[in-house]
């Protein structure tokens, strides 16, 4: 996802084979995804943890970034510091048993009205490049 001069992207494991990162039915996983940003002052990992990280996205205020970790089965959110360190990690939805979120879901696609398209907005909601939304 870029962001003005700056290009996040997330790593969705440090295995290979990369099935060796979760179960398949939804069992035991390993969080050794991470956040990568590039920018003016090199790259650099800004989150380290997440569970089979898969995309990022950042809210129209350019104040948050969303994160899709699918084994965990939720989208956590960061703040964005002014030199991009990522502080301030939440929770900001969960999905049931058997729901594996792999991407975040473009506006036109995502329920109206629900948590996640409408606290991202429209403008935040825009595809990331090779995305198919």
């Amino acid at each position: 996802m870029r962001d003005g001069e700056r290009l996040w992207f997330t790593i969705t494991t440090r295995h290979w084979p990369i099935s060796e990162a979760f179960s398949p039915l939804g069992g035991p996983y390993l969080s050794d995804g991470y956040i990568v940003l590039f920018d003016q002052g090199g790259t650099r990992i800004v989150a380290d943890g997440l569970a089979f990280a898969n995309e990022v996205r950042i809210d129209a205020a350019g104040t948050s970034l969303y994160a899709v970790e699918t084994y965990a089965r939720r989208i956590i959110r960061f703040r964005i510091d002014a030199d991009g360190s990522l502080t301030h990690r939440e929770t900001f939805a969960e999905f049931g048993l058997g729901t594996f979120p792999t991407a975040w879901p473009s506006t036109r696609k995502a329920r109206s009205g629900s948590r996640a398209s409408s606290a991202i907005g429209s403008s935040a909601s825009r595809p990331m490049a090779g995305s198919t939304s």
